[in-house]
């Protein structure tokens, strides 16, 4: 007899349906074609219509191929309250996008800490007055009950990123990559490369640039694909010229180690990528290894 969960208001979903819903992190050096790589799933017909949530003005590098697209929808954020409204009502209410794009993930993350700065800054200017507004005194109040750091300074006499900072920005990229994982659409996050080393891991390698040690490591284990991406020298069309790459699998750059990884039946590497050519591969499998 066949299991019934429709009581519980679950169904049964094939795997191969779940492809749409994957979650895609780009990320490599400025230049090397992420966020052209991420519009170009307009050109895909199951993956649009494309919004791109964009935190640093780099949609403006596909203006003049996608600039007037019927299909694709640009929204500029720059501060961190407007930032989780919009992706909020993206995440929780019916709309037409099939493909979201977060450009770049670090820049949202940036805003947190430039909105973690600006309230204890705020925090410390409202407690050195004397006598406070009732405006005041109720901002103060409700500042008070916000989980924001202590309002100390950093050697500049400026509110700086303390480690209990970073403990609050691994806590909100956490919950953030868990719902951009759990999306009913596809959603493709773009982000810088930084070298990076630790304690724990003294040797330098490649990876998606994300404020703190949590945010550095949810940004790679939380989403199904991460692409690492670069330009080399290539034969491409019958002549040798610079091309650009993306890689699935951990390798080196020099002798500079990357992350990547695929879990949707990527090669290893794709020469001058589209979305056209992931999407093929993550839904025939014909590039597994």
């Amino acid at each position: 007899m066949k299991l019934d969960l429709s009581g519980l208001g679950v169904e049964f979903t094939k795997p191969q349906a779940l492809v749409s819903q994957a979650s895609i992190v780009l990320y490599g050096m400025p230049g090397c074609g992420k966020t052209t790589l991420a519009a170009s799933a307009v050109d895909v017909p199951e993956l649009r219509d494309v919004l791109i949530l964009d935190f640093e003005n780099s949609s403006a590098a596909v203006a003049e191929k996608y600039g007037e697209h019927p299909n694709l929808d640009v929204v500029q954020l720059r501060d961190w309250k407007k930032a989780t409204q919009v992706l909020d009502m993206v995440l929780t209410t019916p709309h037409q996008y099939k493909t979201v794009v977060i450009d770049p993930v670090n820049g949202l993350m940036q805003l947190l800490q430039i909105e973690m700065k600006r309230r204890v800054s705020r925090k410390i200017e409202l407690s050195a007055k004397a006598k406070l507004t009732p405006r005041e005194g109720a901002e103060l109040k409700a500042l008070a009950k916000v989980n924001i750091p202590s309002a100390t300074n950093n050697s500049m006499g400026e509110p700086g990123t303390t480690e209990a900072d970073y403990g609050l920005i691994g806590n909100e990229a956490t919950h953030l990559m868990a719902r951009l994982n759990a999306a009913p659409f596809l959603v493709i996050m773009n982000t810088h490369a930084d070298q990076y080393s630790s304690r724990t891991q003294p040797r330098e390698i490649l990876r998606p640039d994300m404020p703190g040690n949590v945010g550095r490591k949810v940004v790679t284990q939380k989403p199904h694909v991460v692409g690492f991406m670069d330009s080399q020298t290539a034969m491409v069309d019958g002549e040798m010229r610079e091309a650009f790459r993306i890689q699935f699998r951990p390798g080196k750059v020099g002798s500079l180690p990357f992350e990547a990884k695929s879990r949707v039946g990527l090669r290893d590497e794709i020469i001058n990528p589209t979305m056209s050519d992931l999407w093929e591969a993550m839904n025939n499998n014909t590039d597994n290894k």
